[in-house]
């Protein structure tokens, strides 16, 4: 079976990149948000508890007049939203490079330039790195999707078409999922989230071979390089 895989060319193809960017945008968006809502809908019951809770003040014996500050753990790991999973796998640079929705991001992120940190978590912050988040996938599908490094006849096998044709098939199982939920029969989540977790991974593979391809055509292109300096200028007028 000849697949006739060949390596693309340095054109940039705009019009696939702002397709593709906004497939995943318009996939990203709903799921941000989705995840987002109900965190922020618990933080407003609590603070409405807290106002009408009456005050108790606790007082600790302290054999001097020394500040004591509690400083909360940074969890590195804990359990996932299937929003985050789907985020986290189809967008994995821009997860990276934005540290979104995570607890303790770098400082080299565009969270941890923001502020959030363990302690700084405000609300503010959080939509303004959920938009920066944003940002960095539309950048990310613009270069990718724009810049394929590969044009195979079956158009499934680039890792940008594969990678965008999963999402839409992992958010249409979740979607399945969520009204499976609603409808009352949880017993029959097992059989949606094996195989979204199947995708899942393939998702993440095309990362993988995207990033096996851009490693081999910058050593290809280096060699070329080389060997093309290595040349004197007789073979080079000779070939001419």
């Amino acid at each position: 079976m000849n697949t006739h895989i060949r390596i693309s060319g340095d054109t940039m193809k705009w019009r696939r990149g702002l397709i593709i960017a906004g497939i995943h945008l318009a996939i990203a968006v709903p799921l941000i948000v989705s995840e987002l809502m109900p965190r922020y809908a618990v933080e407003k019951t609590h603070s409405l508890n807290q106002n009408s809770a009456p005050e108790l003040q606790l007082v600790a014996f302290q054999e001097s007049e020394q500040a004591v500050e509690f400083v909360p753990i940074c969890e590195e790991w804990r359990s996932m939203s299937w929003q985050e999973k789907v985020l986290d796998s189809s967008e994995l640079p821009a997860t990276i490079a934005s540290g979104w929705n995570s607890d303790c991001p770098a400082g080299w992120t565009t969270a941890g330039m923001i502020g959030i940190d363990i302690r700084h978590h405000a609300r503010v912050q959080e939509i303004g790195s959920s938009a920066a988040f944003c940002l960095l996938i539309a950048l990310q599908w613009l270069m990718f999707g724009g810049l394929p490094l590969i044009q195979p006849r079956r158009w499934w096998l680039e890792p940008g078409a594969c990678n965008t044709a999963s999402t839409l098939l992992v958010v249409a199982l979740l979607a399945i999922g969520k009204l499976i939920e609603a409808m009352g029969y949880p017993e029959l989540l097992a059989v949606i989230g094996l195989p979204a977790f199947a995708i899942l991974l393939l998702i993440v593979f095309t990362w993988m071979v995207w990033l096996a391809l851009l490693l081999w055509k910058a050593v290809n292109s280096c060699w070329k390089l080389a060997i093309s300096t290595r040349k004197s200028p007789g073979d080079r007028a000779t070939k001419l």
